[in-house]
């Protein structure tokens, strides 16, 4: 079975400060979301518009089935700063992910 994956679009975040991994495992344990372990990040390219740069950060998404179900439809009241499930991010953004990494990003879909 395949891993599921989640992005989060516009985050600064540096793998090696216990800091920046403690504040969204807090953020996702208080949600009662499951929990994050960092996979990969990279800078978008321009597009519609935008001047490109923007940071977004893949995760490994775990947790148990009463999680997923809360992490599924909770997050959609954040908006645009919601986390999004790989699958969906990278078939609405797929034109601002540089092509090296589309490629590896399209290798850990589930779905």
């Amino acid at each position: 079975m395949k891993k599921q994956h989640v992005v989060l679009v516009g985050l600064t975040y540096d793998p090696k400060k216990l800091s920046h991994k403690k504040s969204i495992d807090d953020f996702f344990k208080k949600k009662n979301w499951g929990k994050l372990t960092y996979e990969l990040q990279f800078k978008t390219l321009p597009s519609r518009g935008g001047p490109g740069g923007r940071n977004d950060v893949v995760f490994v998404w775990s947790g148990t089935h009463d999680q997923l179900g809360r992490f599924s439809v909770q997050r959609l009241v954040m908006g645009s700063n919601a986390p999004r499930w790989l699958e969906d991010y990278i078939d609405n953004n797929r034109e601002i992910i540089p092509a090296s990494v589309l490629s590896r990003l399209e290798k850990l879909r589930a779905w």
